[in-house]
């Protein structure tokens, strides 16, 4: 059996795909599971629900089994199973945690022991498939023990105080990554202007990263919330919200929200709002609904406090 979560990130969104860091976190309560065993030659292969983005999982069990010597006799009849559970199209790393689940699954099954790194790549070919140029940020955030920064491949993790709760509010719009990523891209690089833009954001996103995961550790939610709305800030400057995105967001504020902004890559998917505690967030979850979202989850930073978060990619950056 494999099992890999759904993600959100609290900070850095599109700017992660031009360079510049960004801070996510794994959604425990959303654990995508999927399972492997060998069926009667020729089974044909179960194929998981839409949230796969289109998984060829035939192709991913042949690669997987080249990768680490697995004989094509014994990978063939290989039935795969998964349990859809992170929603699709909501930009909450649905594609990466449907791969990695089933990565794990296989090596499971055959008795592999595939590094973390190796992991990290065979989940990133495909986000690649899925998405374009994807960051990566979701194929190392599914398999994050806790709170990471990301940049350019490499993972540190980020070790919180036991206080504040994340509430993640799904919109209901389905949002498609690999069209807004291009859509930013090209804003961001069509002449000087574009880049010099670019150049700056990456900078305001470097140093809002950078201070909100000491604030995260530190436990000082009224910086990191600050660092939140001023990402959505920038966020909305390059057209990525909606107006039931910004409903959500201003439903999370007016329940006084630490802060609270679109995650993932906008045009839809989801509201991240930052609560005080749990008492809190239930204010919060419920008055997002009330705006119009389909549903929520709750995000426990304590939940996470003291644990050692593996990196997901192999490799670490420097605190």
């Amino acid at each position: 059996m494999g099992t890999a979560t759904g993600k959100a990130i609290v900070l850095g969104e599109h700017l992660v795909v031009h360079g510049a860091a960004a801070l996510a976190i794994p959604i425990p309560i959303l654990v995508e599971t999927a399972t492997a065993h060998r069926g009667p030659a020729p089974t044909p292969v179960r194929q998981p629900t839409v949230g796969s983005m289109g998984l060829d999982m035939a192709s991913l069990i042949s690669d997987f089994a080249e990768r680490f010597d697995v004989p094509a006799a014994v990978a063939s009849g290989v039935v795969v199973e998964v349990s859809h559970v992170v929603p699709c199209g909501r930009r909450l790393g649905s594609s990466a945690a449907v791969v990695r689940a089933v990565v794990l699954a296989l090596a499971d099954l055959f008795e592999c022991e595939p590094s973390a790194a190796q992991v990290y790549e065979l989940v990133q070919s495909r986000e690649r498939t899925a998405h374009g140029t994807p960051s990566g940020v979701d194929a190392a955030a599914t398999g994050a023990d806790g709170p990471i920064v990301f940049r350019r491949g490499a993972v540190r993790p980020v070790s919180p105080a036991p206080v504040g709760v994340f509430v993640v509010a799904d919109s209901g719009e389905i949002s498609a990554t690999k069209d807004s990523v291009a859509e930013v891209a090209a804003i961001l690089t069509a002449d000087r202007d574009g880049l010099a833009r670019r150049d700056w954001l990456v900078e305001q996103l470097d140093a809002l990263v950078g201070r909100a995961a000491i604030d995260m550790q530190q436990g000082d939610l009224t910086a990191l919330g600050a660092a939140m709305a001023r990402n959505h800030d920038l966020l909305r400057g390059l057209n990525l919200s909606t107006p039931r995105l910004e409903g959500l967001i201003e439903a999370a504020n007016t329940s006084g929200a630490m802060g609270a902004k679109l995650t993932g890559s906008g045009r839809g998917g989801c509201a991240l709002a930052l609560a005080r505690d749990w008492v809190h967030a239930q204010v919060i979850g419920e008055a997002m609904l009330k705006a119009g979202a389909v549903a929520t989850w709750a995000v426990a930073l304590d939940s996470f406090a003291g644990r050692l978060t593996a990196s997901a990619s192999g490799r670490e950056v420097a605190p």
